[in-house]
């Protein structure tokens, strides 16, 4: 059951995707040959005027075929005949459609909820940092380091980076703002840095929905920016990462938790927002490669030879295939660790 609501949830969220570049793309007459969802042998095709619509076997992906999209054509609505904005707009529209429908699920989960952990002091612990330096309940943090705090997401992803490290925090006290200088103490329940206050709760309005929806999904994209360059520099090790079947596996953990649709409804979002930002990011063969592309030619005021940049796409795309391949393997050791 849960690995058909996993290829559900990925169907939807490919089909988003490929929504945006499609509707896009016919908004600047591009013509467009196909639109799928998933990749490999056809279960269903239908071709409706010059479009060939299909859904695939394998939901690790999706496509929407242009005309001139990685080669020459004289067809005044290729692709590549497109201005650059043109372009830009549609290879942006994918990415940022799943951004979108991220916003949207965690607008539907917070509306949904009676009230919610906002980051305003509750009660302070005594004989704890936050207690030394006179941190006090009512406090609305406001600041941690140089990272603006809007939600009680943001002071766990600010503690995360700050570690066992001096910090300062500011604080918004009877409208002053009032900084404090403090050194996080190990917590051994949790294994992570405290301060040692507790967050207040707060009822839920139709603005606060919006808001903590808002900057859940610009912490969904900060995460990503974040997680990608531990990886970069060694922070996150290869048996870390996770592919379909590890995703497919934790929201079987997910399904088993107390609070499952609500969890389920934010693991999704998460997921949309990764997917959007993970696709912008400048790596060849995702969108964010191709935008690089066109931002290179909007600076240099030539194109790139196609056969030069559908080279570059081809390598890109062997190397991501390589390395799925590699996560996938690894996610299935772990089933059976």
């Amino acid at each position: 059951m849960t690995i058909l609501l996993g290829i559900f949830i990925f169907g939807m969220l490919i089909f988003v995707h490929e929504l945006g570049h499609f509707l896009v793309a016919r908004a600047f007459h591009v013509r467009v040959h196909a639109f799928s969802i998933g990749m490999g042998p056809a279960i269903f095709k239908k071709t409706k005027g010059e479009v060939e619509y299909s859904l695939r076997l394998l939901p690790i992906g999706g496509y929407v075929k242009l005309e001139g999209e990685d080669t020459e054509s004289d067809d005044p609505n290729a692709f590549c005949r497109k201005k650059p904005f043109e372009r830009l707009c549609v290879l942006l529209a994918g990415g940022v459609m799943n951004i979108i429908t991220g916003f949207l699920i965690f607008l539907i989960l917070f509306s949904s909820v009676s009230a919610i952990r906002v980051p305003v002091v509750d009660s302070v612990v005594e004989n704890t940092p936050a207690a030394s330096a006179g941190i006090m309940a009512g406090d609305r943090i406001i600041r941690i380091n140089n990272k603006s705090i809007h939600i009680q997401n943001d002071v766990s992803l600010a503690m995360l980076k700050n570690g066992a490290k001096e910090l300062e925090i500011t604080v918004l006290r009877n409208g002053e703002k009032i900084t404090k200088n403090l050194t996080p103490k190990s917590d051994d329940a949790s294994g992570s840095y405290i301060i040692g206050f507790y967050s207040k709760m707060q009822e839920m309005t139709p603005g606060l929905a919006i808001k903590t929806a808002f900057y859940n999904t610009a912490f969904s994209a900060e995460v990503v920016y974040y997680s990608v360059g531990q990886m970069l520099t060694g922070g996150v090790k290869l048996k870390d990462m996770s592919g379909p079947v590890g995703i497919v596996d934790e929201m079987n953990n997910v399904a088993k938790s107390e609070m499952p649709v609500l969890n389920m409804l934010n693991f999704m979002a998460m997921i949309a927002v990764n997917l959007g930002i993970m696709n912008l990011l400048p790596i060849p063969a995702l969108d964010g490669g191709r935008i690089f592309f066109i931002l290179f030619e909007m600076i240099r005021r030539k194109p790139i030879k196609p056969e030069h940049e559908g080279l570059v796409h081809f390598i890109g795309l062997a190397l991501l295939l390589l390395l799925m391949v590699v996560i996938t393997f690894s996610d299935i050791t772990k089933l059976f660790a």
